[in-house]
């Protein structure tokens, strides 16, 4: 009976599920109906197990004719949303990735469907689910994070908001902070950002 469950799994082909269930059909009812006829009543077991395999037979029989007749409701969801995207890790490693989530989280840059604050773990599963990884554990990683000596302000915009840095209303907020001073934007090996406050 395994077996038949097993090959009712895997095989998609449903005139090849039928055509399965149809020869397992006959075999058994006809151990059955030669138990009943010639069987001893010891071998009462043979029948109910007889029994049940057909009655399982049916129900399958049944649920692909329901499968066939309407489709829409045998729909697989259940698959879960693959990323493209994967992390090069010769260029990021999982602490940097680590130092962009605990910023977006501390700045409560990001908020879930409702307005409110997502919680940290949600935001870093998130992040792994993205970019298809996984962290050993994401708060041992925050807290490697956190005691970590940061730099001064300017240079945390690169670290934590890789992506306000680049644009303009950004740069603009922080330009119109320093009423007289000079922005530089300088880059550095082509994978350092900078920006430079000269007063």
């Amino acid at each position: 009976m395994e077996t038949l469950i097993l090959y009712l799994d895997t095989e998609n082909d449903n005139r090849k599920r039928i055509r399965t269930l149809n020869i397992t059909q006959v075999e058994f009812e006809m151990i059955k109906s030669l138990e009943l006829s010639y069987g001893n009543k010891g071998n009462i077991l043979k029948i109910v197990y007889s029994d049940k395999v057909l009655l399982l037979i049916n129900k399958e029989l049944e649920l692909i004719y329901r499968q066939m007749q309407y489709p829409k409701y045998f729909i697989n969801i259940e698959r879960k949303w693959q990323s493209p995207l994967y992390l090069n890790p010769s260029v990021i490693n999982y602490t940097d990735v680590m130092e962009n989530i605990c910023g977006l989280y501390y700045l409560n840059s990001i908020n879930g469907i409702d307005g409110k604050n997502i919680p940290f773990s949600m935001l870093a599963n998130d992040f792994e689910l993205l970019f298809n990884f996984k962290f050993a554990d994401i708060y041992k990683k925050r807290d490697e994070v956190l005691k970590e000596s940061y730099p001064p302000f300017l240079a945390l915009i690169y670290r934590y908001l890789f992506l306000w840095v680049l644009s303009c209303q950004f740069i603009c907020w922080i330009a119109s902070l320093c009423r007289n001073a000079t922005l530089l934007f300088q880059v550095v090996d082509e994978k350092e950002f900078s920006v430079q406050l000269l007063v």
